[in-house]
C-alpha cells in the first residue's frame, strides 16, 4: 500500500477510470452481439443504421485508448463486409 498522498490519489483514480473504461467495453460488446444478431436474421436496413451507432462507438473509444485503434478498425471492417454481403 502506498504511503505517499499522490500514490494515494493515483491508485484512486486509476480504479475510477478502470470502472469507466470497463463500461464502455461491455456497451460495445452488447452493441455488436446486436448487430450479429441482425446481420443473422438478414435485416440489412437495421444491420446499417446499427452499424453507424456501432462504429461511432469504436471510434470514440478507440481515440479515448479504451481499445487499440487497430481493433476499432478491424470490427468496422468486418461488419461492413458482413453487411455487405446480406
Amino acid at each position: 500500500m502506498p504511503t505517499r498522498k499522490s500514490a494515494l490519489k493515483r491508485m484512486r483514480t486509476d480504479r475510477e477510470k478502470g470502472l469507466a473504461n470497463k463500461s464502455v467495453r461491455t456497451e460495445l460488446k452488447t452493441h455488436a452481439a446486436k448487430l450479429r444478431k441482425i446481420i443473422e436474421k438478414g435485416q440489412k436496413e437495421d444491420a446499417a443504421s446499427l452499424f453507424t451507432a456501432y462504429s461511432s462507438k469504436l471510434d470514440k473509444a478507440s481515440k479515448r485508448n479504451i481499445i487499440h485503434p487497430n481493433r476499432a478498425a478491424n470490427q468496422k471492417s468486418r461488419f461492413s463486409k458482413k453487411i455487405a454481403s446480406l
